[in-house]
């Protein structure tokens, strides 16, 4: 499979079918029939951005404003604690360990600018055992996550980000606050096909290894179902914002 970036009149994924020997590239030709699958760019930049006020209203986020939401009781927005304004989104733990709750924000157009930016405020309790939460870019076009990043339940309190080499969850270095709202960004070189993690500012992690695609189309929030959980936890999500921007956040090395 081979991938290419270019810009065209609409938005979306085409694909192309090459015959055999026709498919060159800078490391050889490829004598069998090949698949290329484009990506078509809008023109950017462009964002969107969420706090969760109206027209969402109280209760189940699921169907409210384009978003999924896995349950009708543990995907949900709220007026309990928000970042700012009156409404925010809620994740609550179950005990299942085969069963996530999840919230999925709406697909937002990829376009032409340098970097693709997630961000948000949390807030993450742990009562017991806690219960580890992610928040997670996704990439729809390719069918793929853009990156993970994982809030872990242990004692440690370890913000954790996949090594796709691995395919192991390794810490940052970083750790999440206690039941008090923190800035956390995602920003994806698109060129230099890195990602830089910031924590209220300040980066805990910069490098390609953490990368599946430099694109993101939505964001999944989503409590972990593993052994151990309990129950009653929370991650209150607000002031989210998905950008195609040429300038990334502020973040201190």
């Amino acid at each position: 499979m081979w991938w290419s970036t270019f810009e065209a009149t609409a938005a979306g994924s085409y694909t192309n079918t090459m015959a055999i020997g026709a498919l060159q590239t800078d490391i050889g030709n490829n004598p069998a029939a090949a698949t290329a699958i484009y990506r078509a760019l809008a023109t950017g930049p462009s964002s969107y951005s969420t706090g969760f006020e109206s027209p969402f209203t109280v209760g189940a986020v699921n169907g409210q404003q384009g978003w999924f939401g896995s349950s009708a009781t543990g995907a949900v927005i709220s007026a309990a604690l928000p970042a700012a304004g009156t409404q925010h989104l809620r994740i609550t733990s179950t005990t299942s360990t085969t069963t996530s709750v999840t919230s999925i924000s709406p697909t937002q157009p990829v376009t032409t600018a340098a970097y693709s930016v997630l961000s948000a405020k949390l807030r993450i309790t742990r009562n017991t055992n806690g219960s580890s939460f992610d928040l997670n870019p996704q990439d729809p076009v390719a069918g793929v996550v853009s990156t993970l990043v994982r809030f872990d339940k242990a004692v440690a309190q370890q913000i954790q980000i996949v090594n796709w080499s691995t395919g192991f969850y390794e810490p940052t270095g970083a750790t999440w606050p206690t039941a008090t709202y923190f800035d956390i960004s995602m920003a994806f070189d698109r060129v230099g096909g890195t990602v830089r993690v910031c924590l209220n500012g300040a980066s805990i992690y910069n490098g390609p290894n953490a990368v599946s695609s430099p694109y993101i189309g939505n964001a999944v929030a989503k409590h972990v179902a593993a052994s151990g959980t309990t129950a009653g936890n929370t991650m209150d999500v607000d002031d989210m914002v998905i950008a195609n921007t040429d300038t990334p956040p502020v973040c201190t090395p």
